[in-house]
């Protein structure tokens, strides 16, 4: 049984016809004692192309032999080979030729299922925007014009081992690595995007906007990298940029990619009030909202508002609100119980503030911000212990600059209390 089966098999016993297309077989002979024709498992292999600018993988396996389509195919004797040790392609040439007419039989008809293709006039945008270097889309290169996977296998272990450098908390070391890697990979979008990443944690905005620029170029159908080239704009004050970043993120995220087409809404939200248009706000908001109605977004704003005005007492009931409505959410919305905590912790409403400002620390560690009030609430509360602890915890998280900066002032301020 494959998981192409699947569906074959529920529109068979819904007694539903089936729709042309479709790769695998009914299985509901099965279930009455009955055979079916023996048929080879198929299994693709798409990340390689769409995250790391290398070719895609097909593979069929029937009782005997492996057969793995790629750049420089493979095939494997099962029976003699179980580790798939021993390339037979050479040697085997008729099996070879026969499982590769079998593997194309059943995928004729088929295309490969992209991330997104690049509208015409979206390239041009882009290319105004100041991506001179735009790939085209990753469905538009041939197979064997991309690197084979196997001759990567370097090339993965090496950012493996980048991998888990961050998680050491090695960043520096991990950067390097990851630079190293693209240096001679330049096409690997996942490695680009954590550079970006890693770079906003060491506090090198500038750093973090060409690797997501380079992200762009790299992976244009992702909405991802032009909302990350937004958000890092708007990190850095750059509002008229990151607007038009974010606006051509709205217009060109796929029309089922609510997730991110939403979220270029929220950002476009964010830089609206960072210039203190309200009305721009709260409609960029209301559209986040309408594209995902779990994203609570003009609840969000709203508290946001009041609370920019000093208005803490106003805005946590906002907040609290945006809270429960996203309560069900996967993806949970970042600061949104900082600020319910810190606002509450201003009012004094300490017992209140403690648990967002906690629950934000678990969702977000490297949220600065919450760590940080959740010290001062500690220190306010009569947990001097506690408290030095959080502080503390802000080296360990980030052992960066701006982590060991927030920590002295934290220190200097508890020493003066």
């Amino acid at each position: 049984m494959q998981h192409i089966d699947l569906v074959p098999t529920i529109l068979d016993s819904l007694k539903l016809p089936a729709k042309p297309g479709l790769r695998g077989r009914s299985l509901v002979p099965l279930f009455t004692g009955n055979t079916i024709p023996e048929q080879g498992l198929y299994a693709e292999a798409l990340y390689s192309r769409y995250h790391f600018g290398w070719s895609e993988l097909f593979s069929l396996t029937d009782a005997r032999y492996a057969f793995i389509r790629a750049p420089r195919d493979e095939l494997y004797d099962l029976q003699q080979d179980a580790g798939e040790r021993r390339n037979l392609v050479s040697e085997r040439e008729s099996t070879h030729l026969a499982m590769r007419s079998a593997l194309e039989r059943l995928t004729a008809g088929t295309r490969i299922d992209a991330p997104g293709d690049v509208s015409a006039e979206a390239r041009e945008r882009l290319r105004a925007l100041g991506y001179v270097g735009v790939s085209p889309s990753p469905a538009a290169s041939a197979p064997a014009a991309l690197p084979d996977p196997k001759d990567k296998v370097q090339v993965l272990e090496r950012y493996r081992a980048a991998i888990a450098l961050v998680r050491q908390g090695k960043f520096d070391d991990a950067l390097s690595n990851f630079r190293a890697i693209v240096a001679d990979n330049p096409m690997m979008a996942d490695v680009w995007s954590e550079i970006g990443g890693l770079a906003l944690r060491l506090g090198r905005s500038e750093e973090a906007l060409a690797a997501y620029r380079r992200l762009v170029e790299v992976a244009p159908h992702d909405p991802a990298a032009l909302i990350s080239v937004a958000d890092t704009l708007l990190l850095l004050g750059r509002l008229d940029e990151a607007r038009a970043q974010a606006a051509l993120a709205a217009e060109t995220a796929p029309a089922n990619d609510a997730r991110w087409r939403a979220k270029a809404h929220q950002t476009l939200a964010m830089i609206a009030l960072a210039r203190h248009d309200e009305r721009g706000a709260r409609a960029e908001a209301q559209l986040a909202h309408e594209t995902d109605p779990t994203l609570p977004m003009p609840q969000y704003v709203e508290g946001l508002i009041r609370y920019n005005a000093g208005r803490f007492d106003a805005a946590a009931p906002f907040f609290e609100e945006a809270l429960k409505s996203s309560a069900a959410r996967t993806v949970q919305m970042p600061e949104l119980r900082y600020y319910l905590g810190d606002a509450l912790a201003r009012l004094e409403r300490y017992s209140e503030a403690e648990p967002p400002l906690t629950e934000e620390v678990r969702l977000f560690p490297h949220d600065l911000r919450a760590r940080a009030a959740l010290a001062m609430l500690y220190r306010a509360t009569g947990r001097g212990d506690a408290s030095d602890r959080a502080v503390d915890e802000i080296v360990r998280v980030a052992p960066t600059a701006e982590g060991r900066a927030l920590a002295g002032k934290l220190r200097r301020m508890f020493r003066n209390q």
